[in-house]
């Protein structure tokens, strides 16, 4: 009985959380949203072999790739691609429905960097 407590409070807290985040993610600001996926990175790589947090922030991974891809465009702070690293070094599974986006994305950031040397040259 306590163990289907502590499930259906875990199943509330992360539908709520989810929610929120979902909320931040496509309405706020830049830093709001930056900040937001700091926060659901941080939480994911807490409960990495979990599979119900997992499963339920499966959700926010489309807009988690989309704000990390803004930062990269904005080319202000790494924390995002950092955090990105760090997801997938400690649960590839999580990001593998994005992969493709997530290679496009490194590819871009490799354009900016032979740009960015380019330009340092001339």
């Amino acid at each position: 009985m306590l163990e289907v407590m502590r499930l259906v409070l875990i199943e509330d807290f992360l539908t709520a959380w989810f929610d929120v985040h979902t909320e931040v993610t496509l309405k706020f600001c830049f830093k709001v949203r930056f900040q937001a996926v700091k926060a659901a990175s941080s939480f994911i790589l807490l409960n990495d072999k979990d599979n119900q947090v997992l499963h339920c922030f499966s959700g926010l991974l489309a807009p988690i790739i989309q704000i990390i891809m803004e930062s990269v465009d904005k080319q202000e702070d790494e924390a995002l691609i950092k955090s990105l690293i760090d997801l997938a070094e400690a649960c590839p599974k999580f990001l593998r429905p994005r992969l493709d986006t997530i290679l496009e994305m490194c590819i871009k950031v490799r354009f900016f960097i032979i740009l960015w040397r380019s330009m340092e040259l001339t």
